[in-house]
């Protein structure tokens, strides 16, 4: 029998006593809430007194009639833990719904993470936001590369595997480097985007404003040909679970060697000496349209295909 009356649902700041029984990820932090704006922010938790636990999250920003999570940020959602009932999340989804058209909300938007990053709470969430008549207003296809005790290059389709192989004979210089080498990175990164006439989506002031609240969560990697940068990456610790490969680039003039796999092995490599499970590649889109040929790239590299879903309400 559930005891639902064991479980509280509110708005505000869950007190301090009661840890989070669920993976939190950077994106739910209230640091990088404030970076994207310091004000208009909603968040409706459940606590388990018995527990002392926050049983579940979710942050809204509401500008005007449109509620928001996120705001900006790749993904919000709601966070919750894998004991908690699902007629109680169902219950709690239904509370915020209230909570928000009490304050005006006439239209919600609810962007999940890659379902691969919580498999069961994302499948049980996604049917509840149906049946409480959401739609998908986007669908996205996200790319992750299991972490496991594999080799990295046992992963790999033989054609990236040879790449992998000539890029060795180069003599390259794999490199972790301390985050005071992020702003070289970035405009390193900028610089080959720009001629691919590709841009960054987030400025230097923007990125050095969360690298500032998050220093331990950044990992840079770079390769050098002596002392010429080849290609780097810039990697952000989304979870205790997840290290994104958030940006990365390389010098076109070694695109016959592919030098994103001898980065990738890099990042493998960390990720399996650091207990995560999953390095994300992120989504692969032109516009609203799936990037074909980027998937099919990322799939060679040993990533697995995962859904991505908004949603979206009219109340």
């Amino acid at each position: 029998m559930i005891l639902e009356e064991a479980y509280s649902f509110f708005e505000g700041t869950p007190p301090g006593e009661y840890n989070e029984d669920f993976s939190a990820t950077i994106f739910h932090h209230v640091r990088h809430l404030f970076l994207q704006d310091e004000s208009n922010w909603y968040t409706y938790y459940i606590l388990q007194r018995e527990n002392n636990t926050v049983q579940a999250i979710i942050h809204f920003h509401i500008t005007g009639e449109k509620a928001k999570s996120p705001l900006q940020s790749p993904f919000g959602s709601v966070l919750f833990s894998r004991h908690l009932p699902v007629q109680v999340l169902f219950k709690f989804l239904v509370f915020v719904e209230e909570q928000l058209r009490l304050k005006g909300v006439k239209q919600i938007t609810i962007k999940n993470p890659p379902e691969l990053y919580f498999p069961e709470s994302m499948a049980a969430l996604q049917v509840l936001l149906f049946n409480l008549n959401y739609h998908v207003s986007r669908a996205e296809v996200g790319s992750l590369i299991p972490v496991d005790n594999e080799v990295y290059l046992d992963k790999l389709e033989s054609w990236e595997r040879r790449k992998y192989h000539m890029a060795l004979k180069k003599g390259w210089n794999v490199r972790q480097l301390s985050l005071d080498h992020l702003e070289d990175v970035y405009r390193f990164i900028a610089r080959c985007r720009e001629l691919q006439s590709r841009t960054l989506s987030l400025s230097w002031e923007q990125l050095k404003r969360i690298a500032d609240a998050f220093p331990d969560r950044f990992i840079l990697f770079a390769i050098y040909q002596q002392d010429v940068l080849v290609a780097a990456s810039i990697n952000i610790v989304v979870t205790k679970d997840v290290l994104y490969n958030f940006y990365g680039a390389h010098d076109r003039e070694f695109n016959k060697y592919s030098p994103v796999v001898t980065l990738m092995n890099a990042m493998y490599t960390y990720c399996q000496a650091n207990g995560f499970t999953y390095l994300d590649l992120g989504t692969s889109a032109t516009g609203n349209e799936p990037n074909f040929s980027l998937l099919d790239f990322k799939v060679r590299l040993g990533a697995k295909s995962t859904q991505k879903l908004t949603f979206h309400k009219t109340l």
